[in-house]
Parts: structure tokens; C-alpha cells; sequence
């Protein structure tokens, strides 16, 4: 059954072919992330995947490529300008590194080896070169927006080649309409701050907020960005404005005026703000709780607030339509639902599957072992609803390590191969398979749907609320740093939105996971990190001792397999 959405978005769609009689709307989006010898993107790969959908949703047939190299930039571009026929509406997108030299402006493949200005033009795709072809297709309407204006990636390659940012001014062909990213001499801003969560750059994020205005036309829509991406800028101190080159003629709308006039798009609320319209439009679909209303939320908001939540209710109502009799994990009810396999066994909660944005642009202490951030998938999984407490390990090991005691406080003074051999008694013990979660499951329920600092946002002057750290946790008679500090009972802190207690700091939680340095080639399905230094394990969470800056839902830790803390314990997970 079509979601009332849906039904809106195929109705303008049908207003715009016959207004446009036998045109077709195709669209080309390039995305390059990982330069081999320039700079490396994090972002122009989440933009390509942005502006995809969202071409999609307004009717485009849409080629979509990511991090290619040259000869793969003029083959995808040549078949590309080769599918134009007269009339056609078309859009190219390109997400990555650009350069202007005297020649003009080129678009950089991540091949690029580049140490003169003649071998940028003949290794790089020229800008000019790419309009032309449009117009020699004879579009009727040539849309090319170049999110590429960074500073100059090949300026420290020995003497400099090109100028230091930006792109210079190009005349289009009549019929085409060119938008940069940021004016001649200025640099496009990827993110606003360090804490920006957003996966998109600022100007991508900007345009394709505006272009799902119904019955706005394109150069209004322009003209918004160019607004809010500069008043944007302004806030970090920067100069941000996104330049428009126009030639075009009569007008383009990515989605049609009749049909919408009549019946606006839920979306679209007057004298709503944009968060208050997707704060709706989310109240909306939980109230219709079925997998069609999730669906219309993320073709609408697909980087929105809500996203990992949304994808877990599909997955659910997926998982239930599909097996209509219980499958193992619903013997231990529905994602959100806790239980317990015996008296004295840790309290699990039911975590949904899902997809989420894992990782930060500024990990802890300034480093990047927090990056590049990637989208990985979790499929359905059990975890500790609170830290392994001294009864529960005592219950099952016999022993008690801890520093601080107290049969309510985390169990701490254990290693990894102490946190090992518990979970392998407890499945004995249970005939459940319990385990230690993986650093990608550990942050997807830490994350609980959010993308910010912290589950609950990104105020650190809340999180009294939520954990123990040094602000509320320095002994009477405090010693020293890490010595001044002792563990708290679990579960009297608030929990986040999965139901988890003391995710944040009291002690550091082991996982899985072999050390890395960062998370180039880190798996995408949630699974452990097998490979790396072996002998060094991540842990999670934060221990009591460290303050509100660094307990982030992103915070990573390394210690060695033998390593004893007071401020180290563990977080059990279980499979179904």
C-alpha cells in the first residue's frame, strides 16, 4: 500500500512528464572520497549518496559512482552525455576535489598525480569540457553543481599547482545553470565545528533541504542556499557564499506546482521551523506505527534526526511480517523488551537492527582513531542493561576482584581474558550464547538513534543526569587524578532511549574488537575487528575518572588483554 507521501511524489510526477511530453530527467552523481595521493574527503561519498535519493525521489534516473579514477571519470561521463536526447532535463553532481590552474577548473579523479599544470590537464576532467558535452546533447536544461570548492589539494606537492581554493567563474552554455559550493577565493566548509554530527557538507546539506520545496524554482532555490549556507558560515567566523552562473531558460522545478498546491505534502507545515516540520512529520509516522509511514519519513528525511529509529521499526515489522511464528530472539520479546536467564544473571535488553553513521570527525584527545566515519549495519542483538555488577560475577566466577566492594557496584580489576572466561561460564551455565559486544554494537547502543556528542545531545552540562565521571565521583579524601575516584552502584543514573544504564563513564567496558588505529577497512556488519594489534583490546565508555569532554558515545580506549583496573569491567552481550 502507497504511503500518502508516495502518492503526492508519483502525482507531481505525472503533472511534470506530460507538461514535459516525452523529455526523460537524468542525472549523473559523483561522489570522491579516498585520494591516493591528495587529501582525503569524508564526506563527498555521503553527499553523492544524499543527492542520489533525493534526485530519485524528484523523478531523476540517476547514475551513481564513487571515489573514480580518470579513466573511469571520462567513461562514466561520456556514456552519461551519450544517454542525453534533445529536451532532456538534466543534473551533475560532483562531490570531491577541484583545482583552477590558468587553463580553468578541473574536477579531480583519486588517481590524481599531478605535480605540474599540464599533467593536471591531462589527468583531471576539465570543468568546460563537461558543459560542453551537455550542450552539445541539447538539453533543455542543464543543471551542474560542483561541491568541490576546498582548498587547493595539490598546493603542498612541491612548487604549488593551482591557486590556493576555490574555482574561478565559468560562462555557461545557454540552457545551463552552474552552482559552486563557495565563491572565488573562499573554502567550502565540510562541517560547522569538531562536534558538527551531520554527515553531509554544509552547502550539500543546505541544497538538498531546499530542493524539497514543491513549486519552488531553481534559481529561488539557489538563492536560499547562497542565504543559508552563508549565514552558516558566518557562525564559525567563516566566509561562505555559493556562487550561481546562469544561462538557463524558462523554468525548472524539482517537483511540480499543481498537484502540490492543491495538496501540500505533509511535510511542508507553514510557520513551522525545519526541525519543528521533521519533529511532525516523526509524531506522524510513530502514530501510524506501520513500515509504509517509516519509509515516507526517510525518503523525506534520509540523514534525519530519527534515522537509526526508523530503520529499526522497518527492520521489525519486517522481521514480524516475515515470520509469523516467533523466532529464537522473540522468546525474549520485541526490541526494547529486558529479561533475565536466571536469578542471578545480568538484565538484558532486546536491541533492534539497524544502520547507523559509526564514528567522528574529532575523536578523543584530537586524534583520528575515531575515523573515517562509515554507515554500518547491526542486525538484532542482546546487551547488558546495566555494567556486570560483583554479585553477578561473583555468582559465576566465585571470586571477587574489585578494588571498591559492594554487591551493587561494577565488578572492576578484571581483564580481558577475566571478561572472556565469565561469558564462557555464563553460557555454560545458561546454554545461551553470551559474549563480549563488538565495538560497533557497543556504539550503536550507546547511540540509541542519536548522532550527537552524546544520546542525549550535545549539552556536556547534562551529563550529571546520566553518568558517573569526575565531576560527581571524586572520594571524600581524593588522592590523585585516577587514584581520586571510586566506582558508583549501577542503574542510578537516567538511561537512554534502549533502556541502558551508566553508559558513560563509572568503568570502562570491554569489547570484542583487536586494536586499530583508526577505521580504514573496519567491517560494515557490526561484527569484531579480528585483525590489528591482537594484543591490545578497545574498550568503551570511560571510566568514572575522566571528565565530560571525553565520555562521548564515540570514546575509544586500548589496553592490553592482561591489563587490571579498578576502572575496567564489562558490559556482556548475547546472541540469539
Amino acid at each position: 500500500m502507497l504511503s500518502f507521501l508516495r502518492f503526492l511524489v508519483l502525482v507531481a510526477g505525472s503533472v511534470l512528464m506530460a507538461a514535459t511530453a516525452n523529455a526523460k530527467r537524468v542525472a549523473l552523481v559523483i561522489g570522491n572520497d579516498n585520494y591516493v595521493t591528495a587529501t582525503k574527503l569524508f564526506k563527498a561519498r555521503n553527499d553523492a549518496d544524499a543527492m542520489a535519493r533525493e534526485l530519485r525521489g524528484a523523478g531523476f534516473a540517476v547514475q551513481l559512482h564513487k571515489d573514480l579514477n580518470y579513466r573511469e571519470m571520462v567513461k562514466t561521463i561520456d556514456v552519461f552525455a551519450n544517454s542525453i536526447t534533445g529536451g532532456d532535463e538534466v543534473v551533475v553532481f560532483f562531490a570531491g576535489h577541484g583545482v583552477q590552474i590558468k587553463s580553468g577548473n578541473y574536477l579531480l579523479p583519486v588517481d590524481i598525480e599531478a605535480e605540474t599544470e599540464s599533467q593536471v590537464e591531462k589527468t583531471a576532467y576539465g570543468l568546460l569540457d563537461l558543459t560542453d558535452k551537455l550542450s552539445e546533447a541539447k538539453a533543455a536544461f542543464s543543471l551542474v553543481v560542483v561541491d568541490a570548492c576546498r582548498d587547493n589539494p595539490l598546493k603542498s606537492r612541491g612548487r604549488s599547482v593551482g591557486l590556493s581554493r576555490g574555482l574561478s567563474a565559468i560562462e555557461p552554455a545557454k540552457g545551463q545553470m552552474i552552482v559552486y559550493s563557495a565563491s572565488r577565493g573562499q573554502s567550502a566548509l565540510d562541517r560547522l565545528n569538531d562536534r558538527d554530527p551531520n554527515p553531509n557538507s554544509v552547502f550539500t546539506r543546505e541544497f538538498i533541504s531546499k530542493m524539497k520545496t514543491p513549486g519552488v524554482k531553481i534559481e529561488d532555490i539557489v538563492r536560499s542556499v547562497q542565504d543559508s549556507v552563508e549565514a552558516l558560515a558566518k557562525t564559525v567566523s567563516q566566509e561562505q557564499r555559493p556562487a550561481l552562473y546562469n544561462e538557463s531558460r524558462g523554468n525548472f522545478y524539482f517537483y511540480g506546482t499543481t498537484s502540490i498546491q492543491v495538496a501540500p505534502t505533509p511535510n511542508v507545515v507553514p510557520e513551522m521551523s525545519v526541525s519543528q516540520r521533521e519533529d511532525k512529520f516523526w509524531d506522524d509516522a510513530k502514530a501510524a506505527g506501520n513500515k509504509e509511514a517509516y519509509e515516507a519519513y526517510l525518503e523525506i528525511y534520509p540523514q534525519g534526526r530519527y534515522l537509526s529509529l526508523a530503520r529499526a521499526n522497518i527492520a521489525r515489522l519486517t522481521e514480524r511480517s516475515a515470520t509469523p511464528t516467533s523466532p529464537p530472539l522473540m522468546a525474549q520479546g520485541p526490541p526494547g523488551t529486558s529479561f533475565k536467564d536466571c536469578d542471578d544473571c545480568p538484565e538484558m535488553v532486546v536491541i533492534p537492527a539497524g544502520t547507523f553513521l559509526m564514528g567522528s570527525l574529532m575523536g578523543p584527545f584530537n586524534q583520528s582513531s575515531t575515523q573515517p566515519m562509515r554507515n554500518v549495519n547491526i542486525k538484532s542483538f542482546s546487551i547488558g542493561k546495566f555494567e556486570v555488577t560483583q554479585k553477578q560475577w561473583f555468582a559465576v566466577m566465585g571470586t571477587e576482584p574489585s578494588k571498591f566492594k559492594g554487591r551493587t557496584l561494577p565488578v572492576e580489576q578484571v581483564s580481558w581474558n577475566d571478561a572472556q572466561e565469565f561469558v564462557q561460564k555464563l553460557s555454560q551455565k545458561t546454554g545461551k550464547q553470551y559474549r563480549l559486544p563488538t565495538e560497533a554494537e557497543w556504539e550503536y547502543a550507546a547511540r540509541a538513534g542519536s548522532q550527537t556528542m552524546y544520546f542525549f545531545g550535545d549539552d556536556a552540562s547534562q551529563l550529571e543526569r546520566y553518568a558517573w565521571f569526575n565531576k560527581n565521583s571524586a572520594m571524600s579524601q581524593p588522592l590523585f587524578f585516577i587514584f581520586g575516584y571510586k566506582t558508583n552502584p549501577v542503574g542510578e543514573k537516567l538511561p537512554n532511549s534502549f533502556g541502558l544504564h551508566d553508559i558513560y563513564g563509572n568503568v570502562l567496558e570491554w569489547t570484542q574488537d583487536c586494536w586499530n588505529e583508526n577505521y580504514n577497512g573496519a567491517p560494515r556488519d557490526g561484527s569484531a575487528w579480528a585483525v590489528g594489534d591482537c594484543r591490545q583490546r578497545v574498550s568503551r565508555g570511560g571510566p568514572m575518572a575522566l571528565s565530560a569532554d571525553v565520555l562521548t558515545s564515540y570514546f575509544r580506549f586500548k589496553s592490553s588483554k592482561e591489563w587490571l583496573s579498578h576502572m575496567t569491567g564489562l558490559r556482556v552481550a548475547r546472541t540469539p
